[in-house]
């Protein structure tokens, strides 16, 4: 998987935050990964250029070694044009040699915009000690996800990146018994803390076993279990979409009970095409009392399953089309053969992120690749 362009931070006096007035000054600053940074304006002007040793590195073709600096005069922020090749956008316009800049306004060097705030310390003290906290959450999300299988009869591997600090999306797989294998992704309905927070808790519900009176290996009975546990009314409102599975090493069935969720994709080594593992019942959560249903299928030796996220596919591109399930089947297909399934999720996101436009993917992104030896 290639790694995302990045922007270096350097701030000088960054520690000391710049007061006009018990103001703040700040840049916000994308990187490639589809983030974004905050730089504080110290008393030193802030440069930015394509290398070190400048304060904000933004690696393009399009910048210039020494491109621009940001500086606190009288109160205000000022843009300077270092004489890039490229110059310096203000209001659509490229500007002379420098600009004042007015909260809210952004800059544009090369093809990145970079936003100036101005706020009173307080709201800043507050938002950043917010995303101290969700960093946190964000990290203990990462903690529950599992680890990959690289060796025995279940190999599995996994990509994770959320469209927010936080998403909705949770997926595992773990053996229940000896030769028993059992896995699911579900994905709560809205986006933010609460989804979060939701998809959480079913995770650790399922991780810990801790789904009272629920047959494990039953994918029908875990999911109409789910069902009764976690309805709607009692959790906010929210509904989420599970695809739960198991399978029998010996033999070498695979079960699985779809509560909402779209197709998982199984392919068989050498076949002209994938099949569509579909199996239709309602969302977990929206009613009481459904009967749930599974189905169950022989796996090939070599078998790979594939299980997503709608991020992974709900996807516009940079020309404006509007991806679905057929063109992330289609890119499933062109794994290459004899590629390793720990290389699968990440190549299915690079090839995402290559289609889609600029900036973060519009939803949660997680992709599952398990394979069957």
């Amino acid at each position: 998987m290639s790694e995302p362009e990045s922007t270096l931070m350097r701030a000088p006096g960054e520690a000391t935050l710049a007061r006009v007035g018990e103001v703040v000054h700040t840049l916000l600053v994308p990187a490639g990964d589809g983030s974004t940074r905050r730089v504080t304006l110290g008393p030193l002007p802030l440069l930015i250029g394509r290398t070190p040793p400048a304060d904000v590195v933004i690696g393009a073709p399009e910048i210039s070694r020494n491109h621009a600096e940001v500086l606190l005069r009288g109160g205000s922020a000022v843009v300077r044009d270092l004489n890039s090749t490229n110059g310096v956008w203000v209001d659509g316009r490229r500007i002379i040699s420098e600009a004042v800049l007015a909260p809210g306004v952004g800059f544009r060097v090369g093809n990145v915009t970079i936003e100036y705030e101005a706020r009173a310390e307080r709201a800043v003290a507050e938002e950043a000690a917010m995303d101290a906290d969700m960093a946190r959450a964000s990290a203990y999300v990462a903690a529950i996800l599992p680890q990959p299988l690289t060796e025995g009869p279940v190999l599995a591997a996994h990509f994770y990146l959320p469209s927010a600090r936080l998403g909705g999306d949770a997926f595992g797989y773990q053996e229940l018994t000896p030769g028993l294998f059992a896995g699911y992704i579900l994905d709560v309905t809205g986006h933010g803390v609460g989804a979060a927070m939701h998809a959480v808790t079913l995770a650790n519900v399922l991780r810990q076993q801790g789904l009272l009176g629920a047959d494990l290996t039953r994918p029908a009975d875990v999911v109409a279990r789910l069902n009764a546990a976690f309805p709607m009314e009692k959790q906010g409102g929210l509904l989420f979409s599970i695809w739960y599975w198991t399978y029998d090493t010996t033999s070498r069935v695979l079960e699985y009970c779809s509560g909402g969720h779209h197709p998982a994709i199984l392919l068989a080594p050498g076949a002209a095409a994938a099949a569509a593992l579909e199996h239709s019942n309602p969302l977990v959560g929206a009613m009481e009392d459904i009967a749930y249903t599974s189905a169950r299928i022989r796996i090939r030796q070599g078998c790979r399953l594939y299980l997503f996220s709608d991020g992974a596919f709900e996807v516009q591109t940079l020309d404006g089309r509007s991806w679905g399930q057929p063109e992330l089947t289609a890119l499933i297909r062109t794994a290459p053969p004899g590629g390793a399934v720990r290389d699968e999720p990440g190549r299915i996101y690079d090839s995402v992120r290559a289609a889609a436009r600029p900036g973060s993917l519009e939803d949660d992104f997680s992709v599952l690749a398990i394979e069957f030896p």
